[in-house]
């Protein structure tokens, strides 16, 4: 594990994206997030114009079968970040202790 890493923006994202990913690909609900991410590619572009494409697609999302099973593979991946945030703070403290002990007994 890096301890410098940084967790926001982007390489946040990645990780959650990743971990996300993973839980799906070995989960039951593989093939209902394909049809998903289908549906809404479809649903996307025939709502191209529209002023409340957004909401509609959120709606859609809301309406599928297994919605909820699948947000809460995401919620789970999303925590991630913050298993690993704090994992890095506890070696940092760690390390920190080491050195300042060290340093106390120069």
């Amino acid at each position: 594990m890096v301890a410098y890493a940084t967790l926001s923006g982007a390489d946040g994202m990645r990780l959650s994206r990743a971990a996300f990913a993973v839980m799906i690909k070995f989960s039951e609900f593989f093939n209902e997030f394909v049809d998903l991410v289908e549906e809404i590619d479809i649903h996307w572009s025939d709502l191209e114009g529209d002023a409340e494409r957004e909401l509609k697609i959120k709606d859609i999302m809301k309406s599928a079968p297994h919605y909820e099973q699948i947000a809460k593979r995401w919620e789970s991946a999303s925590k991630m970040r913050q298993w690993i945030s704090e994992k890095k703070k506890n070696l940092i403290e760690k390390i920190k202790k080491e050195v300042e002990t060290e340093y106390s007994k120069n």
